[in-house]
């Protein structure tokens, strides 16, 4: 594991930090999830991505993601670009939201329910861990762009905020 940790690179990130193969590592899932959580472990202050495509601008990114409750995204919707969720590691609950915020469905994806979860571009949603972490497998069509160009941000219900809003539909979920 040692060695498989010292052929990551890490890139400057914002909430997360994110770590691209230096080379390809030839590793199955639950080699990943347990590098993964080795670096989870060195970086306590922010979610942690490995990604597995070549570059920002590839037709296709693939990244491993630890996502930590305390951590979150807000509610988005990604104007060009769906967005595909497998989890190995925990629940990760999934809301998809109407364009002022409202809830239309939730749901949870678990590690070894052989499920996964799709939103496509333009459905508003919001996916948070169901307890203090969560790691999946997230898949994106098209090249990278920033969360501000990616992204509108829905309004929040009643001027609550993001973490009330989030803490409202994990509720819904009980």
């Amino acid at each position: 594991m040692k060695n498989n940790l010292k052929k990551l690179k890490s890139l400057k990130s914002s909430k997360s930090i994110t770590y691209v193969t230096k080379e390809k590592l030839g590793l199955y899932g639950a080699e990943y999830v347990g590098i993964i959580k080795e670096l989870a472990k060195i970086n306590v202050e922010k979610n942690i991505r490995i990604c597995f495509h070549e570059d920002k601008d590839s037709n296709l990114h693939q990244m491993l993601i630890y996502e930590r409750r305390n951590m979150y995204y807000p509610p988005h919707v990604h104007k060009k670009r769906d967005e595909i969720h497998y989890v190995y590691d925990g629940e990760l609950e999934l809301h998809t939201l109407d364009s002022q915020g409202y809830r239309i469905n939730s749901n949870i994806n678990k590690e070894n329910s052989n499920s996964f979860s799709l939103f496509t571009a333009n459905c508003y949603h919001l996916t948070r861990p169901r307890y203090n972490y969560v790691i999946y497998l997230e898949i994106k069509n098209g090249p990278l762009s920033n969360f501000e160009e990616e992204c509108i941000e829905p309004k929040l219900l009643n001027s609550m905020t993001r973490m009330q809003y989030m803490d409202y539909c994990s509720k819904l979920l009980e």
